[in-house]
């Protein structure tokens, strides 16, 4: 099963889909990981994240899953290398964001899981840094509100082709 980690900005974007565009293409991405058997997996510092977050919408749809069994569970594990990139980065702006979201890379990094996430910056930051750390390339990044192509993702079974850091314009 393909397991997704969701950042926090989508949590806390998945509302009632009549509040607004963005809230209803959160909610439709999330209603679609569930019809196509899709997972989450999570550490204890997303998982924080989501607690303090997400939305009451994202709140039950999470417990949906959880008894599903849908929520993998993982301690924190942390990439040296990467790390050592990041704080390589001159802007003291861009490090600390990078910074902010360890967890997401970590995760997406070392168990080669997509990324969902509203946070374009971050994705913007952590592709600029492929030069510095190659095999950031490879990660599946993509904005469930943004991104057009999701829908056709879905279809094509999560092509791990699709979304890749290194493919993003």
């Amino acid at each position: 099963m393909i397991q997704i980690v969701l950042d926090a900005s989508v949590a806390k974007s998945c509302s009632d889909p009549a509040y607004s565009d963005e809230a209803a293409k959160c909610f439709l991405y999330l209603d679609e990981l569930r019809s196509r058997e899709l997972g989450l997996i999570v550490n204890e510092v997303l998982e924080a994240e989501w607690d303090k977050h997400g939305s009451r919408t994202f709140t039950k749809w999470r417990a949906r899953m959880e008894s599903r069994n849908r929520v993998k569970r993982v301690p924190e594990k942390r990439s040296a290398d990467y790390r050592a990139a990041v704080a390589d980065v001159y802007d003291e702006g861009i490090r600390v964001a990078l910074e902010k979201d360890f967890h997401l890379v970590e995760l997406a990094l070392l168990g080669r899981h997509p990324v969902a996430s509203r946070d374009d910056k971050q994705r913007r930051y952590v592709r600029d840094l492929i030069p510095e750390y190659e095999a950031l390339g490879a990660i599946q990044w993509m904005n469930p509100v943004t991104d057009l192509e999701v829908d056709s993702w879905f279809e094509r079974g999560c092509d791990s082709a699709s979304f890749t850091l290194s493919e993003a314009a």
